[in-house]
């Protein structure tokens, strides 16, 4: 069993664990993600992962 980032147009849809047979997820990329640290909203280029922007603050956190 190995971690699956599943990707839809570029975006990680969600990351599952999975043996790597069959074609339970053929609507998708399934790209082997064992050894990377990669969440749902990731983007990928075909070859690489990033990571989403970090979300800016609202006046609240601001003043937090």
């Amino acid at each position: 069993m190995a971690d699956y980032a599943l990707i839809k147009n570029g975006v990680v849809e969600n990351v599952v664990i999975w043996d790597g047979e069959g074609d339970i997820f053929a609507d998708y990329t399934a790209v082997n993600i064992d050894e990377l640290t990669v969440g749902i909203g990731w983007s990928y280029d075909g070859t690489d992962f990033t990571a989403p922007p970090e979300p800016e603050l609202t006046d609240e956190e601001h003043d937090g």
